[in-house]
């Protein structure tokens, strides 16, 4: 029984990275697995889950970098805004994937 509980909670956490799957549904879901992990291998798996949702956020923030000196490198003067903006998006997306390591990290240790 304890195997069907580890293969449907990696499944569920699979289920909740796909596009397809609703903002909210996926939120509500990840709270639900978050509340119910117990053993090793449920943390493991959530750990993973996080490290994943931080190498996006990586790359969120790295696309950004790459949008802003794009803007900045333009004439126009509201384009030249847009630079800013990319930067703070990169900015919170940094923030972002360091709140998702930290999570990973404490998953980490519960699954030892």
């Amino acid at each position: 029984m304890s195997r069907i509980r580890s293969l449907s909670f990696a499944l569920a956490l699979g289920v909740a990275g796909f596009p397809g799957v609703q903002m909210a549904a996926a939120a509500s879901l990840e709270e639900t697995l978050v509340q119910f992990a117990d053993t090793p291998a449920e943390h493991q798996a959530l750990a993973d889950y996080y490290k994943g949702q931080a190498a996006e956020a990586r790359a969120e923030a790295e696309a950004h970098r790459k949008m802003g000196k794009t803007y900045s490198g333009l004439k126009n003067a509201e384009m030249q805004a847009m630079a800013a903006h990319c930067d703070k998006i990169a900015t919170q997306q940094d923030d972002l994937a360091k709140q998702y390591d930290q999570l990973a990290a404490g998953h980490l240790a519960q699954a030892k």
